[in-house]
């Protein structure tokens, strides 16, 4: 396992939603748009024993227990934190069971209708095992549910992290606590574009920015490593944001062929993951270009002076993604925002003021998280 947990265990604290962030009405309503953008609802759960891999503060369980009336879930979770929550948040339900382990060293005999994991698998090194394990625990004809990410989706989050590493040198804030407070105000007109019932700031600002561990990864478990870690013990039945384009007549479907076909779309749709409101038509391959600047990024030292000539390598790939952008539409969201970054990045190195508040960029947001379920034959 990385230090994903680690970081957790250091800051004390799970900076995922938890009840009190936000309505109970809104959260459901968010759980429910969840699953239904997957193909599931109240029926696919009822009466169904659940597994539930990492799951922070118990809010996906609350709602399958409130509002999709399970028969009964079994929580796995080793951060001291996260166990406080869910024993606090679940305390009144009888059909819960809170185990504080390991992942890698739970073992069971139980198989379950659904094994769940959200935005998890990437904190784990061992992947492979970890998928694995999920796909033995699931009964024949069972499902899973799983989150990865995608190298394209997180740009806009790698880049946010140089623009706060820029802006807390040029604060000259070191102070962690101080760091949380600064970033989170800055961030929170980039998060309420996202979305009015998003994460609270602080907390995004914990798990993604100030997390360097996770921020830094080069490599992320997408679709094409996904689909070859599963092999064919399991087949992806449905997923969002959806992308998939197959239209074969259903009399000629062969399950055993899907993952082939998520996979063949999912290389002429991912660049479509830039940005969660910008469709980009035409062929666009940058994927070596993201390679070298999360390479790149990599080797930054949060707590030492920022490397110019790493920002100068980054800006000189941020330039010729915005080339081979510009040729399929002029002035998109995505183009803007990497011009007005490369911009940011020109005038650290002209050792200028950089602004806190920016025009295009704070509206600049990839689809990192990708959902699936999945179909165990």
């Amino acid at each position: 396992m990385t230090n994903h947990l680690n970081y957790y265990k250091k800051i004390n604290k799970i900076p995922t939603i938890d009840l009190a962030d936000l309505k109970e009405n809104v959260l459901f309503l968010q759980r429910k748009n969840f699953y239904f953008s997957i193909g599931l609802t109240q029926n696919s759960f009822t009466g169904k024993n659940i597994l539930e891999f990492c799951p922070g503060t118990g809010y996906n369980a609350y709602f399958l227990i409130r509002q999709f009336k399970i028969r009964k879930i079994k929580l796995i979770e080793n951060n001291p934190s996260s166990i406080k929550f869910l024993k606090k948040n679940l305390s009144k339900f009888k059909n819960k069971f809170i185990h504080k382990k390991d992942l890698n060293k739970f073992n069971t005999k139980e198989k379950f209708d659904f094994v769940i994991m959200e935005n998890a698998l990437d904190n784990f090194s061992n992947e492979k095992s970890v998928i694995n394990k999920i796909i033995s625990l699931t009964k024949k004809n069972g499902n899973i549910i799983l989150t990865i990410g995608d190298k394209y989706g997180i740009l806009s989050t790698k880049l946010r992290f140089i623009f706060s590493l820029i802006l807390l040198e040029q604060s000259k804030i070191s102070n962690f606590n101080e760091k949380v407070n600064f970033l989170s105000n800055i961030f929170k007109s980039h998060l309420s574009y996202l979305s009015k019932n998003t994460r609270k700031a602080d907390k995004w600002v914990l798990d993604n920015i100030l997390n360097f561990d996770y921020i830094k990864k080069k490599n992320y478990i997408d679709y094409p490593k996904l689909i070859n870690l599963i092999g064919k013990k399991s087949y992806i039945q449905n997923i969002s944001p959806q992308f998939n384009k197959n239209l074969t007549f259903y009399k000629n479907f062969l399950i055993e062929k899907n993952n082939e076909f998520y996979l063949k779309d999912y290389f002429n749709e991912r660049k479509n993951f830039l940005d969660f409101e910008t469709q980009i038509e035409g062929e666009v391959n940058i994927e070596k270009n993201l390679d070298y600047i999360y390479r790149e990024i990599s080797k930054l030292n949060p707590n030492k002076k920022i490397d110019i000539k790493v920002l100068n390598n980054i800006r000189k790939e941020i330039l010729k993604i915005i080339y081979k952008l510009y040729k399929c539409k002029k002035n998109n969201k995505v183009l803007l925002a990497l011009k007005e970054f490369s911009e940011i990045l020109l005038n650290y190195k002209k050792k200028r003021i950089i602004k806190k508040k920016t025009k295009y960029f704070e509206k600049f947001w990839g689809i990192y998280n990708q959902n699936i379920l999945m179909y165990k034959k």
